[in-house]
């Protein structure tokens, strides 16, 4: 089995919707030739929705799309794009790119008019971008990625005599993967309401590491200014993920398991869960208005045609977690939602889910 360019289904714009699963009930595969990984027992916790737009920046002239994500710096959360390519040698990720971000941090510091500042920028992985995956490939495939990230702020403490002073978290990152293994994959069908789907696929590890250097004005920060951060000078990380890909129409991993120094976590795309172009008539047109809205305020959704019984209104943070969930009982094409108050200012994804999890529409909603 090859996996090529052709075969590999990856539009600019379109909504990938993935299950989170339970770990406790997943098993680390094991390579090999004529495997069968079986799955169909996986439960799930939750669901997402990730909305990708084609690009169109001068900053990653070769990117196809991008989507919206939130870049964090230690307890600092700021909205960003992440820039992604695919063309007939690779699938990968380019980079990032935000405005720029200024917070307060007198709960760290103790200055009043103490800040941190993330100045806006084109945050390349490398000089080329990442290969998730390389094309063609097959089972015997290895590459390896080594690049430095940075990620660069400014920080003014008046205790430390600092004023606007440049700093900066190097991390150097290496990625080995190899297809280890292929074979049968057995995934539940359509969230359990459908017989269990057979797919043949391809297993990829990657053993992925990075070492984290904090800099601040070109040397190394000092200590108590790495203590107030909560930062490690030489911190490191390692994570062991693997991916089964198959000749779907899913231009993206069916199941991935990630087991880290961080946690274990694992997502999965059950029959009927993958590609679905945004412009494609089969999902429904949809406008909200007020948008931007104030925090707190009544939403009010207008769709082309009435969305079923029983389906589900999911509003999320931009990393594709549920801060708002509601059922919606009677078939309608016009919907008012009152977010929880817990929502806070900031940009989110909505989606409406049928009564068998399948996306029935999606788009974005600015809290103010």
């Amino acid at each position: 089995m090859t996996i090529t360019a052709e075969s590999f289904n990856r539009p600019a714009t379109w909504a990938d919707v993935f299950f989170v699963a339970r770990e406790s009930e997943v098993a680390i595969p094991e390579g090999g030739e004529n495997q069968v990984w079986d799955y169909s027992n996986v439960q799930y916790t939750d669901d997402r929705v990730r909305n990708y737009e084609a690009a169109d920046n001068a900053e990653y002239p070769t990117a196809t799309s991008f989507y919206s994500t939130p870049n964090t710096f230690q307890s600092f959360t700021y909205p960003s794009g992440l820039y992604e390519v695919k063309d007939e040698q690779r699938w990968g990720e380019l980079g990032t790119f935000f405005e720029t971000q200024n917070f307060g941090i007198t709960p760290l510091t103790g200055g009043p008019t103490d800040t941190l500042t993330f100045p806006g920028r084109a945050a390349r992985v490398g000089e080329s971008g990442t290969r998730r995956l390389i094309f063609p490939t097959t089972f015997g495939s290895s590459w390896v990625d080594e690049f430095t990230g940075s990620e660069q702020f400014e920080l003014s403490v008046a205790g430390f005599g600092l004023n606007g002073t440049p700093g900066e978290r190097r991390g150097v990152n290496r990625a080995e993967r190899e297809v280890i293994g292929y074979g049968q994959l057995i995934l539940r069908g359509d969230m359990g309401n459908a017989p269990n789907v057979e797919y043949e696929v391809l297993l990829v590890r990657s053993i992925e590491t990075s070492t984290d250097s904090i800099f601040l004005g070109g040397a190394p920060a000092p200590a108590p200014l790495l203590a107030a951060f909560q930062l490690t000078q030489g911190a490191m990380a390692a994570d062991t993920i693997y991916e089964f890909y198959g000749l779907t129409d899913i231009g993206a991993p069916l199941f991935r398991y990630n087991t880290s120094t961080a946690g274990d976590a694992t997502i999965f795309r059950p029959q009927r869960q993958g590609i679905t172009s945004v412009s494609n008539p089969a999902l429904l047109r949809s406008a909200v208005y007020p948008n931007p809205a104030p925090a707190g305020s009544r939403l009010s959704f207008a769709f082309s045609e009435a969305i079923p019984a029983r389906s589900t209104f999911v509003l999320r943070s931009l990393d594709g977690r549920p801060v708002h969930r509601q059922s919606i009982g009677a078939a309608t094409d016009i919907i008012s939602i009152i977010p929880s108050p817990l929502v806070r200012p900031g940009v989110y994804i909505y989606s409406f889910l049928s009564a068998e999890g399948r996306l029935l529409g999606s788009g974005k909603v600015l809290m103010e």
